[in-house]
């Protein structure tokens, strides 16, 4: 069923047909478009576009019996899907109101038409909608856009977006925008890549010399930590030196004090003889009688 319905709204291929929901019985009007009949009202189409008001109004345009059943407005290359969209808005019932609705491809084929009639405000409609995918297929669709009506703001904006965004546009995504932009995305991306890597060795070169900076400054510290080594070295040999020093003469203290407590002893035990001669405690020579002792 789903394959019957593709193939009869298909207008690209057969033989010319009434459209599948834009025939209306009570309009006025009929356009073909590839294969499709479309039958609108005038008023909504001179309303919209200023081009098709100025045919109208014309006298060729009055005078010509183009726009009927026998003999319909042909409106070549154009595409039956791109004038079902743009009627369909023209009409209220804003398809355009869910953009995921339709694909970038039908947006830009909507969006040739409305600009080839001078539709303002429905090519604004569809540039807005275009403009809400910001991914770098958005991008792309947004400068084929600026291509399409000739805007070099739009242009400049699409593009200056598609150099920020990641990824780059791919082979098939290059053709469709062209050399000249493709160009310039890539000169542009190999600048910025230049410019990076030149602030990179820049960044690189300042932070070796300041290692370089930090290693001298360590050696100096290493050398004069080294000095302040030796000199508490030679400090704590001076004074082992004196401590040995002192350490000889305190033991020669006493060995002296020894000796002499050791005399004090040999002298306290003499003192406590009496003397041979007489009654009387003595040391060395009596004092009473005056003998030497033995």
């Amino acid at each position: 069923m789903n394959d019957t319905n593709n193939s009869t709204h298909d207008y690209s291929t057969g033989d010319p047909r009434n459209h599948h929901s834009l025939y209306l019985a009570d309009a006025d009007f009929v356009i073909q478009v590839e294969n499709a009949i479309f039958r609108v009202h005038r008023y909504f189409l001179a309303k919209y576009s200023s081009v098709i008001s100025d045919m109208f109004d014309s006298p060729q345009g009055k005078e010509r019996a183009v726009g009927t059943d026998e003999n319909p407005l042909v409106l070549t290359g154009d595409t039956a899907c791109a004038w079902g969209l743009l009627l369909e808005e023209i009409y209220n019932r804003n398809p355009l109101e869910n953009s995921k609705t339709y694909s970038s491809e039908r947006l830009l084929s909507l969006l040739r038409i409305a600009h080839k009639y001078c539709m303002d405000r429905l090519e604004q409609t569809t540039i807005e909608k275009l403009k809400q995918k910001q991914t770098t297929e958005g991008y792309v669709d947004l400068i084929v856009a600026a291509q399409i009506i000739g805007s070099d703001q739009l242009y400049q904006h699409a593009l200056q977006s598609l150099i920020s965004s990641i990824p780059k546009p791919d082979l098939t995504q290059a053709k469709r925008i062209g050399v000249e932009a493709y160009h310039t995305i890539t000169t542009s991306t190999i600048s910025d890549i230049v410019a990076n890597n030149a602030s990179a060795l820049s960044l690189a070169r300042n932070d070796l010399a300041s290692a370089r900076a930090d290693l001298l400054n360590a050696r100096n510290d290493l050398a004069s930590a080294r000095r302040d080594l030796e000199s508490v070295r030679t400090q704590l040999a001076s004074a082992i030196a004196e401590k040995a020093g002192a350490l000889a003469t305190l033991t020669t203290a006493m060995t002296t004090l020894t000796n002499a407590s050791n005399m004090s002893a040999t002298l306290t035990s003499i003192n406590n003889k009496k003397c041979q001669h007489c009654h009387r405690i003595v040391n060395w020579t009596c004092t009473l009688c005056h003998r030497a002792q033995t």
